[in-house]
């Protein structure tokens, strides 16, 4: 799909005009400054930029995270921040993904009972969740390795991990915050081929911020963050 085709489509959530800073002792720094972004449904967007200038920031305004100080979240029609804190919470929980660089296992459980935690959450049955786990974990390549802990895994299979608990709520949209930052380029490269087939079977939507332009150039469509603002990246410069 071409830009012109998706200005013509229906996004999936919308950032219009989001400012966002942060004060310390010394200074205030502006993180974002008027940025507008749509991300639409089904595509690999790739958000990149230098270290600092506030890519993080964008997703979790994005994921109900981290509430700007001006302007709209737009999703299904709503901005998100005008609805209330109950709203906020179903939004992240039902509708949101998160995948972390650090990946934020929980270390004293098993990689099984980590992607079933978001469904427990939401008060699901243990069987349903377990059922729907031990599923998504056998598409992600850890069918024998569910049983382990996280100390057990290594850093790919980690991720692997953290990604089927992204997707155990089934989410509109999964954000994933620097996914192979801690990987080898092996590693990296399995998670991104995961990605892209999940993308295709489930028509699964991502957004992932990433300072690798190895991992931007596999991507549906990229975008660089620069002074608080998003521009549109040429993919045929991307490496």
């Amino acid at each position: 799909m071409n830009d012109a085709d998706k200005m013509n489509e229906a996004c999936l959530i919308e950032a219009r005009g989001v400012d966002k800073s942060y004060t310390t002792k010394h200074e205030i720094i502006h993180v974002l400054s008027e940025t507008y972004l749509k991300v639409f449904p089904g595509e690999v967007l790739g958000i990149v930029g230098a270290s600092g200038v506030g890519k993080s920031t964008l997703l979790h305004v994005l994921g109900g995270l981290d509430k700007p100080a001006k302007g709209q979240i737009i999703f299904m029609g709503k901005n998100i921040y005008k609805q209330g804190d109950s709203f906020l919470e179903k939004f992240r929980n039902i509708h949101i993904g998160f995948v972390f660089q650090f990946f934020n296992l929980l270390p004293d459980f098993t990689a099984l009972e980590n992607v079933m935690f978001p469904a427990l959450i939401q008060n699901k049955k243990v069987s349903i969740a377990k059922e729907r786990a031990e599923y998504l974990l056998c598409e992600v390549g850890m069918k024998d390795r569910m049983n382990h802990a996280p100390g057990e895994l290594s850093g790919g299979e980690g991720q692997r991990v953290a990604l089927a608990r992204g997707l155990m709520n089934q989410p509109d949209l999964l954000l994933a915050d620097e996914p192979t930052g801690n990987l080898d380029t092996f590693a990296s490269d399995q998670l991104i081929e995961l990605i892209r087939r999940l993308n295709k079977e489930f028509n699964q939507t991502f957004v992932l911020v990433t300072h690798s332009q190895r991992v931007a150039g596999q991507l549906d469509r990229v975008l660089e963050l620069i002074d608080g603002n998003v521009n549109s990246v040429n993919q045929s410069l991307v490496i």
